[in-house]
């Protein structure tokens, strides 16, 4: 039994000591390989534990050994071997238990902006809201005077409603923006709603949004949709004024009857672009403005008014002149209206042939555009088209020249302009897809509206007893490219053809629209009228010139004049019968080559004719016949004198009761100064107009650094005079002109504020013309 336990004993200790080696080298591995390999524990009862991945592999019970000798423990390590040899890599241990969490680290830096979502999808309408309560029933007024004849209304306007919104700067993207009242009076009226304010979309490529007018909740169905878009090719940030408007027969499925109208002004996605909202704002920093109007309907047998004259009509002239002796900084404003006159028309079956006179300048910004256009009741004239220049360029430069809006038109906002009193404004804007600019209007010169009643023409001869305007208008909305860009020859699409009725007559002819020179120095263009292929020579040519001697870094888009009255050409005197009248484009006199031109950019360019007869010896006994004179320079003058009579023209006033009108066209030009103004002024009998006041035009201009850049440029100057200040035995008084021979003639000198006269040119390289005619003394009806 002895035997046996110390047998036992034995190899207990033997396993003990294979088991701790066996340990001790797996440990040994594990640490070199800085794995989670095996690992060796000891239990609360001191016995030997052998862990590998989590798993026990071997466990064995404390062993003690002693010494013999001394008593004392003895460890289990023997004499140190030698060195071996590394052993095998050790396979890869099991991961090891999560760790706790570390300490919160300090904020990291802020990523980049990720790109813009997709605007989402336009949710359901919401449900309406419930009806306000009633308001008190109001005091009843006290009883007005007797209103006028309807017939004699404004345009035919049964009530009417303006709304106005100071800075309203409104950020919504969609639905109800502002909303307008009116209490229609009738059943069988239409309504006329217009919309006056800017807008913008930014943040956005390639998108579009629409403002539109509801009318009880329901867009306009008879004739259609009263609608504007703004759509923009790449993202801009640019806040547009804009005007529209339109007429109304019914909204949705119903007509609009009689009682009180909610007109909505509102936004939605345009049409074609996936339901997409963009950022929208409206009526920023500015007044907006919708105006509700009540018309009456067209007749049904007569869905136009009448377009001929009765039988028993008889021309008599129906004009006012309304005259600005000064506008200047009063009308430095980028956006609005510059002039504002109301002009009653006589008759249905007229037209309203319109000009503005005056000079406009826009500056501190390039490639910009800024435009002036003319409205009738609060709309642009829709036939024949609208009645705008503009002036277009890449220098921020600031100059002044005198400019002529004019156009006739028989329709504005689609609807025939009939007889009765008609609001006729001047506006300014920047050009579409442009920015604002800065423009001003009537600076160091008169400016000045001119609206003439005209009759249509009709198919008649000429005579003493009954004269009738025979005349001709086109106006041109579209140019096609390659005309605007041609350099020489016949621009056909700018053509216009009058039905000439007498044998001793002569035409007048006008073209108005942008011209440009550009891209050299030392450099000429012409521009010139055609009658059926061949140029004027009696008396002369009617034509334009642009010469510069540096417009290689400037491009200059501004409206100019060509007009004059022709009685014949090479072929001979022009006979009755149809003519074709067509604006040309070629080299100057004196120059070998073409340069680089441009004609009729961002804007309206027209052809107006009008036969002009046989001046009589005497006025007629009763009626109206013209008496008008033109006087053309035999060669260029080509002047730089001041304060001289240039040119004169002699004519003689048959009547007592009359007035003179004056036209001045010609080439004029300030030039070899940075600073500076130059005033060109028509005289008669060498005083220049009293009453109402002086015709002229002035160029004012401040350069930067050039003086070589502007430009010999053509011009008109035109108004009409009552009376001239003459001196008499009690000093200078105003006197009218009575009938007798007078003479007309144009100076030039300083402007106003301004102690010296500047370099000038007047009738550079091209005719000069007057023509003078007498019409009658309107003055009594017109109203400024």
């Amino acid at each position: 039994l002895a035997a046996h336990r110390v047998l036992m004993m034995a190899c207990r200790v033997l396993c003990v000591w294979i088991g701790a080696v066996y340990i001790l080298l797996l440990g040994s591995l594990s640490s070199a390989q800085e794995l989670d390999g095996p690992a060796i524990e000891t239990d609360d009862d001191g016995n030997l534990r052998f862990m590998s991945g989590g798993d026990l592999v071997f466990e064995a019970d404390s062993v003690a050994f002693v010494s013999a000798s001394s008593g004392e423990a003895l460890s289990l390590s023997g004499v140190q071997g030698e060195k071996g040899e590394q052993g095998n890599p050790g396979s890869p241990g099991s991961p090891g238990a999560p760790g706790s969490a570390g300490p919160v680290g300090p904020p990291g830096s802020t990523g980049e902006t990720g790109q813009s979502g997709s605007p989402g999808r336009r949710g359901p309408p919401g449900p309406q809201g419930p009806a306000g309560p009633q308001g008190t029933q109001g005091i009843q007024g006290q009883q007005g005077p007797k209103g006028e004849d309807s017939s004699s209304a404004m345009g035919g306007i049964i009530s009417w409603n303006q709304c106005t919104w100071n800075d309203a700067n409104i950020q919504k993207d969609y639905g109800v923006l502002l909303e307008c009242w009116l209490n229609k009076q009738r059943n069988d009226t239409w309504l006329r709603v217009t919309w006056n304010g800017n807008m913008r979309i930014t943040s956005c490529s390639t998108c579009c949004m629409r403002w539109f007018f509801s009318i009880d909740g329901r867009e306009c169905s008879d004739p259609g949709p009263i609608d504007s878009v703004m759509y923009q090719r790449s993202n801009n940030h640019i806040i547009r004024q804009n005007m529209f408007t339109g007429v109304c027969h019914r909204s949705g499925t119903q007509e609009i009857d009689a009682g009180a109208k909610r007109v909505q002004f509102m936004l939605m996605e345009c049409e074609g672009f996936n339901g997409y909202i963009y950022d929208a704002l409206t009526g920023w920093n500015s007044i907006s403005k919708i105006l509700v109007e009540e018309i009456p309907p067209r007749d049904p047998t007569f869905p136009e008014v009448a377009v001929t004259p009765p039988d028993t009509y008889v021309y008599q002239p129906n004009y006012c002149q309304y005259f600005y002796p000064s506008l200047g900084f009063n009308r430095e404003r980028n956006v609005g209206t510059v002039a504002e006159v109301e002009f009653t028309k006589l008759h249905d079956h007229t037209v309203l042939w319109i000009t503005w006179e005056g000079n406009f300048r826009k500056k501190s910004c390039t490639n910009c555009c800024a435009k002036w256009w003319v409205t009738i009741n609060g709309g642009e004239c829709t036939g024949y088209e609208n009645i705008l220049t503009s002036i277009s360029s890449n220098s921020a430069a600031d100059v002044f020249a005198p400019t002529t809006v004019t156009g006739v038109c028989h329709e504005a906002s689609s609807l025939p302009i009939a007889a009765g009193r008609h609001v006729i404004k001047l506006e300014v804007g920047n050009c579409d897809l442009y920015r604002i600019t800065n423009t001003a209007s009537g600076f160091y010169s008169s400016s000045r509206f001119i609206v003439e009643e005209v009759p249509r023409p009709r198919d008649q001869e000429l005579s003493q007893e009954s004269y009738h305007p025979q005349w001709s208008h086109c106006a041109f909305p579209d140019v096609p490219k390659g005309d605007q860009d041609m350099d020489e020859g016949p621009i056909k699409s700018l053509t216009c053809l009058l039905q000439k009725q007498s044998n001793t007559s002569a035409m007048w002819l006008s073209f108005n629209g942008n011209l440009q020179l550009s891209g050299c120095t030392d450099c000429c263009m012409r521009w010139y009228l055609t009658i059926d292929d061949k140029e004027c020579s009696d008396p002369a040519p009617l034509e334009a010139v642009i010469y510069s001697l540096s417009l290689d870094r400037l491009r200059v888009h501004r409206g100019s004049t060509i007009a004059g009255v022709c009685g014949g050409t090479s072929d001979g005197p022009l006979a009755p019968g149809e003519h074709r009248v067509t604006l040309n484009v070629g080299r100057c006199e004196g120059f070998n080559r073409t340069f680089d031109a441009y004609t009729g950019y961002d804007t309206v360019p027209t052809l107006s004719t009008r036969e002009m007869p046989k001046v009589l010896k005497a006025p007629p006994a009763k009626g109206y016949y013209p008496n008008w004179q033109q006087c053309v320079t035999d060669s260029p003058l080509n002047s730089n004198q001041t304060n001289t009579t240039l040119m004169s023209c002699p004519f003689k006033k048959q009547r007592g009761d009359s007035v003179l009108k004056l036209s001045w066209y010609g080439n004029i030009a300030l030039r070899d100064c940075l600073t500076c103004c130059m005033r060109w002024r028509l005289t008669i009998n060498g005083s220049e107009c009293a009453d109402p006041g002086p015709i002229d035009g002035a160029i004012y201009q401040t350069l930067t650094g050039r003086v070589d850049v502007e430009y010999y440029r053509p011009a008109s100057i035109a108004g009409v005079c009552r009376g001239i200040t003459e001196e008499g035995e009690e000093g200078a008084g105003l006197v009218l002109l009575p009938a007798g021979d007078y003479v007309v003639g144009i100076e030039v000198g300083q402007c106003d504020t301004f102690l010296e006269d500047f370099p000038v040119v007047t009738g550079h390289n091209s005719a000069s013309r007057f023509i003078v005619e007498e019409v009658p003394d309107t003055t009594s009806r017109c109203q400024t």
